[in-house]
């Protein structure tokens, strides 16, 4: 008497040997799936939360994310910015030239800061929460404007400016993220007042929940 099989340390089965195969192929089969699965996830978040026309992160990636900021308990740079007389573009050259505008603003952002630390907060509007030390945070804001400063649109040279507050501080909990943003945005709005083409910094002291209640 003799099995019909193979040899795979001990004589297999003709049934086990199919049942081997069926196991091997499940196994591709399913891993298959899941990878598409995880992949076409992963697609569907990244379109969730990244601006489609700038391709930095959206409002909803920022509310996903705001607790991160102030749980590390690590100094951050919040800065709000805006794109000087960026209607004036808009109806100077049209809605072409202003969305290649805000396209080209997404870039000039994502290759500077990490594009995760980098926000379109609406319209032209952006906010960048970033960990550097004030002195690199200001070298990098230099980068941005000069970048900013060089861009052409059909050979238009546009001179683009920007204004802008940064606020530095180390966040404790969620008022205090509320207050450097809130206080990134006054000083956004000073830089205006003072003529725009400017960004304004500050530094401040966070206090611990407790503090704050009292």
């Amino acid at each position: 008497w003799r099995v019909q099989g193979t040899w795979h340390g001990g004589w297999m089965t003709q049934d086990e040997q199919r049942l081997e195969w069926l196991v091997w192929f499940m196994t591709v089969l399913i891993s298959t799936f899941l990878y598409g699965f995880a992949e076409r996830h992963r697609r569907l978040m990244t379109v969730s939360y990244t601006d489609g026309l700038t391709q930095v992160m959206n409002r909803s990636a920022l509310r996903i994310a705001f607790e991160g900021f102030y749980k590390k308990k690590k100094r951050i740079n919040v800065m709000l910015f805006d794109l000087d007389f960026f209607k004036q573009i808009n109806d100077t050259y049209g809605h072409e030239a202003g969305d290649f505008v805000l396209q080209k603003t997404g870039d000039i952002l994502s290759a500077i800061f990490r594009q995760e630390t980098c926000y379109r907060y609406g319209g032209d509007e952006f906010l960048v929460i970033d960990e550097s030390d004030a002195k690199t945070m200001q070298e990098k804001i230099a980068r941005l404007r000069s970048g900013l400063s060089e861009l052409k649109y059909k050979d238009i040279a546009l001179k683009l400016t920007i204004s802008g507050g940064c606020v530095s501080g180390v966040p404790k909990n969620k008022e205090n993220m509320r207050d450097m943003l809130h206080r990134a945005d006054e000083k956004l709005y000073d830089s205006k007042k003072a003529g725009k083409n400017s960004v304004q910094y500050d530094v401040m002291e966070c206090f611990p929940e407790k503090e704050i209640d009292e």
